[in-house]
């Protein structure tokens, strides 16, 4: 449905986007083997009791419903075998991790429940090796906050934390995460809503075509806000249109497909994105686009956390947070952390 797929593309259903990545790949094949079975059945079916008929056997009007009963009969065992194709609950589970949370104390109308609250998150892999020790911090509306830290520092692991920790093979999950008040962890299909868009490095694609994936596989042409941001990415209209009319999103260059799956982020307008350094493959008028988008979205009380090492995105920021072996080293505004950094204290 297009809200699965808005949550796989959101990047907060890696299970997800797995299975649709495997269905494809693993139905094409037995597809096109059961329609070939499905006519020769049929052919054959009706070959047979137009024999039998021609023989008297077999009464003239039962030739048809003969013909038809045998490949319902084989569609009937295609079905049965579609099922049994389908990844299994165990292997699903397979990916998921445990998650132990707590609902934070305070009124919803404290200020310290709206934007995003994190406090107290931990992660711990499958050995027992605590990997995020005890996070906690608060990202009001319209703010952004620049994770910094060396490689391997948790930057990355942070991100995926916040925006799905269930889908983290193997790991252990404490603490909590809201936004607005409301826990993020919890997600049900009454809650339509996008609280938080999350982009690994990697662009999320699926299999399909531009306008497809931008528009989150809903129906209908590329939605002309979608289409408009993607145009401010590529500073060309009939660029984005080829963008979004090729057959296979998956295919484009790296600097289409990065600004495809920010475009279509901006267009779904969270009121968190999380960004794992969305410079990637982006050019430098790509990366202009980017800090004019980012600065609309504050103006409008979106927030968002980026992990970046670009300059330009840096000085955007209104506070940083630097991580050591998962640990928060400093958690500050940004000039006052600079500041402190630059003279070694």
């Amino acid at each position: 449905t297009a809200e699965e797929a808005t949550s796989i593309l959101a990047g907060r259903d890696t299970v997800g986007r797995n299975l649709a990545d495997s269905w494809k790949q693993t139905h094409s094949i037995v597809d096109s083997v059961f329609a070939a079975l499905l006519i020769m059945n049929f052919v054959a079916t009706s070959a047979v009791a137009s024999w039998l008929s021609g023989r008297d056997v077999l009464d003239p009007a039962g030739v048809l419903p003969l013909a038809v009963l045998a490949p319902w009969a084989t569609f009937g065992i295609q079905r049965w075998l579609r099922l049994h194709f389908q990844p299994t609950d165990k292997q699903s589970a397979t990916l998921k991790s445990t998650l132990d949370f707590e609902l934070p104390n305070g009124d919803a109308d404290d200020v310290w429940a709206k934007g995003l609250v994190v406090q107290d998150l931990r992660a711990s892999d499958a050995a027992g090796d605590l990997l995020l020790h005890n996070i906690s911090f608060h990202l009001p509306p319209g703010r952004v906050i620049g994770l910094r830290g060396d490689h391997g520092s948790g930057k990355s692991l942070l991100l995926q934390t916040l925006a799905s920790p269930l889908e983290l093979s193997g790991f252990e999950i404490s603490g909590s995460v809201t936004v607005g008040g409301r826990p993020t962890w919890q997600r049900t299909v009454e809650r339509s809503d996008c609280e938080m868009v999350h982009l690994p490095v990697a662009p999320i694609l699926l299999e399909g075509s531009g306008a497809q994936n931008i528009a989150c596989f809903r129906r209908g042409d590329a939605p002309e806000r979608a289409l408009a941001l993607l145009e401010k990415f590529v500073y060309s209209l009939q660029t984005a249109k080829e963008i979004v009319a090729v057959k296979d999103a998956r295919k484009l260059p790296g600097g289409y497909k990065a600004v495809l799956a920010l475009a279509r982020a901006f267009a779904i307008a969270p009121k968190v994105f999380l960004l794992d350094k969305p410079e990637t493959s982006l050019s430098p008028k790509m990366l202009n686009a980017l800090g004019d988008l980012i600065k609309s979205e504050v103006r409008k009380g979106r927030s968002f956390v980026i992990s970046t090492t670009e300059r330009s995105l840096l000085d955007l920021c209104d506070d940083l947070l630097v991580l050591e072996a998962g640990r928060v080293l400093e958690f500050d505004e940004a000039d006052a952390v600079r500041k402190r950094l630059q003279s070694g204290c």
